[in-house]
């Protein structure tokens, strides 16, 4: 059973002395890390849902689910 959905959610995700190569697409590279964290810590379980990194820290800011 599915239902359709809208909404908006906003994350904060902090992180800490993480290394990241330099160059053009260094800031790419932020936002995938950042999404991957989040994804990380979801509830759901999947073997191949991405490791959970100490040094990073994601705080759900606010959700609107209509």
């Amino acid at each position: 059973m599915s239902v359709a959905l809208s909404g908006e959610l906003v994350f904060k995700v902090t992180f800490d002395q993480h290394g990241f190569p330099i160059g053009m697409y260094t800031t790419a590279a932020i936002i995938h890390m950042c999404a991957e964290q989040i994804h990380a810590n979801s509830p759901f379980s999947n073997p191949n849902k991405p490791k959970k990194l100490d040094n990073f820290k994601v705080e759900l800011i606010s959700k609107r689910v209509i």
